[in-house]
């Protein structure tokens, strides 16, 4: 089966919700050791029931890294966003201590527990950075802290 007919299969099961099938399907089709620890966190985030509004989104995109598709047709799914991490990350360092915290704390439960005691604001800003864009998780970060604090947000636009 070509790299093309697997990733259909993959986006099919995807619009299936058959995540279980997937999740074999995948695992038998990548070595890449990255890739499949990220296939990995989210097989546990589907068991936990831990998943969010992106989660087919999110499966798509790490169907299309294992099968590094690059021939046509292309899939029929939007491209992951290049993100200007720089305006990202003023946005970020305009909340002050306790209010980046309380951003994470409540949407980021994963960042939050992995501050240490003495980091500085920019070292969790990183942090949170690197894990939504890790995982996908940099629309809802933006929204989050859009909502939260809407001038600082609308200050350092453009933020793709």
């Amino acid at each position: 089966m070509t790299n093309t007919n697997n990733l259909q299969k993959a986006f099919k099961l995807v619009e299936e919700l058959q995540f279980t099938t997937l999740f074999q399907f995948l695992r038998e089709n990548t070595q890449d050791s990255e890739l499949k620890t990220l296939l990995s966190h989210h097989e546990k985030s589907f068991i936990l029931g831990q998943t969010n509004v992106n989660f087919d989104e999110q499966l798509k995109s790490l169907s299309v890294r294992i099968f590094d598709v690059s021939e046509t047709p292309k899939p029929t799914f939007s491209s992951p966003k290049t993100y200007n991490l720089s305006a990202i990350n003023k946005l970020l360092m305009s909340f002050d201590d306790e209010n980046l915290k309380t951003l994470c704390m409540f949407n980021f439960e994963k960042v939050y527990n992995n501050f240490a005691a003495g980091q500085s604001k920019q070292e969790r800003a990183m942090k949170l950075i690197s894990y939504c864009k890790e995982f996908l998780e940099m629309d809802k970060l933006l929204q989050t802290a859009k909502e939260q604090n809407e001038l600082a947000f609308d200050k350092f636009k453009p933020y793709f």
